[in-house]
């Protein structure tokens, strides 16, 4: 049997539910992490490095894949657009801006050692028998087993040859994924705090109609979808030295024994999310 995630769910990692919210709210925290230069207003890769808080390498791929225009500066468009598909996208969005991090040279392919070198940044568990640095070697040696698994045999992969292997192993979508969910900068009670307070966000509150929209009335919508469209992705392995998914493995491991032979789908009301299981063939 393989367990399967609803991908929709991974969101639960962190505290964002409502898109339009988000996106006001990131369209009005522009002009303080912004630069000026004349009539232009712009983000350059050391602000967005201070403001993610994220390994830098990371930060200057995320950075790049926003950069649409490949000037080296992020528009108000290319700051909130991007931010916006990584945070509520759907499967297919989230994975074609976790590919185009992996793809270091922007010929869409991603190799083996760029994703090595991308996912040597993120962080370990810790284990108390164990000193750092053997933690750190056994770590290397289970990324060279997902990569050899994942790559199977081939020595690059197109965006499409990457969802295929997604459906059979995980790992290298889900481990960042989550790793940006985890560091999220964003927090629902400081949207609510910053759009309440700020009049002149308010003001400009229109719907298609030029109608003033009420803030507590905005809907939640998932770029224009239905927010309960289903997409289920094999689970990352439980032994994985990689601590991003832990907070959404331990779920898994508390349900696992309600999970039946057939195919079947489990909810199961957890500390951060509400998780939802499938077992396929």
């Amino acid at each position: 049997m393989i367990n399967r995630v609803d991908t929709f769910l991974i969101r639960g990692l962190f505290n964002l539910e409502n898109q339009q919210k988000f996106e006001f709210y990131v369209e009005s925290i522009f002009p303080d992490i912004c630069t000026i230069d004349g009539t232009r207003k712009f983000v350059t890769l050391n602000k967005f490095c201070n403001f993610m808080k994220l390994p830098s390498i990371i930060s200057e791929k995320h950075f790049n894949v926003m950069d649409e225009d490949r000037d080296n500066f992020l528009s108000k468009d290319e700051f909130i657009k991007p931010l916006s598909k990584l945070y509520f996208g759907d499967f297919e969005e989230t994975a074609k801006i976790i590919f185009e991090i992996y793809d270091f040279n922007r010929d869409n392919y991603i190799n083996k050692a760029d994703v090595k070198m991308i996912h040597s940044y993120l962080p370990l568990k810790a284990f108390e028998t164990e000193p750092d640095y053997k933690n750190q070697m056994d770590s290397l040696l289970e990324l060279d087993d997902i990569l050899k698994t994942f790559f199977n045999n081939k020595n690059v992969l197109n965006f499409e040859e990457f969802i295929d292997a997604i459906q059979l192993n995980s790992e290298i979508y889900f481990q960042l994924l989550c790793f940006f969910y985890i560091k999220c900068p964003f927090h629902e009670k400081s949207i609510e705090i910053a759009l309440k307070c700020s009049n002149s966000i308010i003001a400009n509150l229109k719907n298609e109609n030029d109608e003033i929209i009420n803030i507590n009335n905005l809907e939640v919508k998932i770029n224009g979808k239905s927010s309960n469209k289903n997409f289920f992705i094999p689970l990352p392995s439980i032994n994985t030295r990689f601590s991003p998914v832990t907070d959404f493995l331990s779920i898994y491991k508390n349900t696992n024994n309600r999970l039946s032979d057939n195919d079947v789908d489990v909810i199961f009301e957890g500390p951060i999310m509400k998780c939802q299981i499938k077992q396929t063939e």
